[in-house]
């Protein structure tokens, strides 16, 4: 499909794609030995190639500027759809080129002429399927080029701002998972994707020189920016945190708090403290375990990065109000909460924070002697007796 209606060269080559496709998935699918099959993905794979250097090629941008222009005029949710389906494809043709100076200079060509700010006017519209592809298209890019899409991000606090909305106030779960797997790839640092292997081909750069670190650096000063209303970034997903938000905003936005804990060092803690989100985190787990799963580990995950700043005052809030006292009597029971519960038991004793250890110890010691047997129980008794036979 051609949804610009492509010229010359670039609509033979949309052709050419375009019958290669269907030979394969048509004419002789299911009919033809593995290697034959192998031999009409690469060409199709070049083929493919070949489309996307004719569109997004820094040396000739009419293809591009056509695209951009064809999404700002569309007027109906399907014709933004097949353009939004248009853009994916080419960014997932672009991943596969090998040659990665290449690569990086199409999907900076088209971050400069400003394909993903229009992608951006469409994320919020009233047909689902268009919101599903602008979401993608997102994803797509950092995928593609996860270095260069990040640095064309720092440059400025819209698109940020853009996802943590999308990602509060969409209704759509399939949606939702996409714009807080992009705000992960966004808001992580460089160290965080490398430590959890999650660091492809893509993110190597050689032909535009990245500095990860810069990056990482201007992302959270946009993100921890004080304007002078006194309003930041981060402040957006503070309403995640409210007991009147639904399920899924707090299984999916919280996550994203977890990850600003635990990667961005001293402002994340100044942003917690500041908004009290220790009071707000009691405030969920007081409802106790009769609420869906989802929200017993989206609080279970706060707790546990909470524990992982190694803040006093963030950690001493947490040994004051016995949160984690709702939740105890998950130790009894077999399932994916339990597990968690005890991850959050095991981040206690290996933290070592000891008001927190005595306080969860000496309230709750009965029941967690009953489940001595438990790793991370064992663990967090042994620690409890020593401070107790130091007089500490």
């Amino acid at each position: 499909n051609d949804p610009l209606e492509l010229e010359g060269a670039a609509a033979e080559a949309a052709k050419y794609l375009y019958m290669l496709s269907y030979f394969r998935d048509t004419v002789v699918s299911g009919s033809i030995d593995d290697v034959s099959a192998e031999t009409v993905d690469q060409i199709i794979s070049d083929a493919a190639t070949t489309l996307v250097g004719i569109v997004l090629s820094p040396s000739h941008t009419t293809n591009l500027e056509k695209l951009i222009n064809s999404l700002r005029c569309a007027s109906n949710g399907r014709r933004i759809s097949e353009l939004l389906a248009f853009t994916e494809a080419l960014l997932a043709n672009a991943k596969s080129i090998s040659n990665i100076q290449t690569r990086e200079s199409y999907i900076f060509t088209a971050l400069k002429h400003g394909l993903l700010k229009e992608v951006f006017t469409v994320v919020s519209h009233a047909d689902v399927k268009v919101r599903q592809r602008a979401a993608e298209v997102l994803s797509s890019f950092l995928h593609c080029t996860i270095s260069i899409t990040r640095e064309y991000i720092s440059c400025g606090g819209s698109i940020i701002t853009s996802c943590i909305d999308r990602l509060l106030s969409e209704t759509d779960t399939a949606i939702k998972e996409c714009w807080q797997s992009s705000l992960r790839l966004i808001l992580e640092t460089s160290a965080q994707r490398e430590q959890k292997l999650m660091v492809a081909t893509a993110d190597t750069t050689s032909g535009k020189e990245t500095n990860k670190m810069d990056v990482d650096a201007d992302i959270q000063e946009l993100l921890y920016k004080q304007h002078e209303d006194g309003s930041q970034i981060i402040n957006n997903l503070l309403p995640a945190l409210q007991q009147t938000a639904t399920t899924e905003t707090i299984y999916y936005a919280v996550p994203i708090i977890c990850i600003c804990l635990e990667a961005h060092g001293s402002p994340a803690v100044t942003f917690a403290k500041a908004n009290d989100l220790t009071g707000k985190l009691y405030s969920l787990m007081s409802q106790g375990i009769m609420v869906s799963m989802q929200r017993i580990l989206a609080c279970l995950w706060l707790y546990r990065s909470i524990i992982f700043t190694t803040d006093p005052a963030l950690c001493g809030s947490l040994a004051d109000g016995d949160a984690l006292g709702f939740y105890m009597p998950l130790l009894s029971r077999n399932n994916i909460a339990a597990s968690c519960l005890l991850s959050v038991l095991e981040a206690v004793w290996t933290a070592n924070y000891r008001p927190l250890i005595m306080s969860i110890v000496s309230k709750h010691h009965n029941l967690l002697s009953s489940h001595r047997e438990l790793h991370a129980v064992k663990y967090l008794l042994l620690r409890y007796e020593r401070n107790v036979h130091e007089g500490r």
